[in-house]
């Protein structure tokens, strides 16, 4: 990507456990480069099995390299990352 280019990032969270997930678990931003203006979101009820996908608009950092922005679920559950690097 170039710098401050615009891009989306689109994640699904998947409940692979056996146990049901009741509505408000979080996820959230958990470390290195904020490239979105959100940085929670509030998951829905999410039964064994269920996905729930999302895309968030993002910008490129203005530094080049390798930029990482990492996520977790509430109770850190599971966590998912995106990677990008800036030309």
């Amino acid at each position: 990507l170039n710098r401050g280019q615009d891009f989306d990032i689109k994640m699904t969270v998947v409940n692979t456990g056996t146990m049901a997930w009741y509505q408000g678990f979080d996820l959230k931003y958990a470390g290195g480069t904020v490239m979105t203006g959100t940085t929670h979101i509030e998951l829905p009820a999410m039964d064994p099995g269920d996905k729930y996908e999302m895309v968030l608009d993002a910008t490129a950092p203005e530094e080049y390299g390798e930029h990482a922005m990492t996520w977790t679920v509430e109770g850190r559950l599971c966590f998912g990352y995106v990677v990008i690097t800036v030309k």
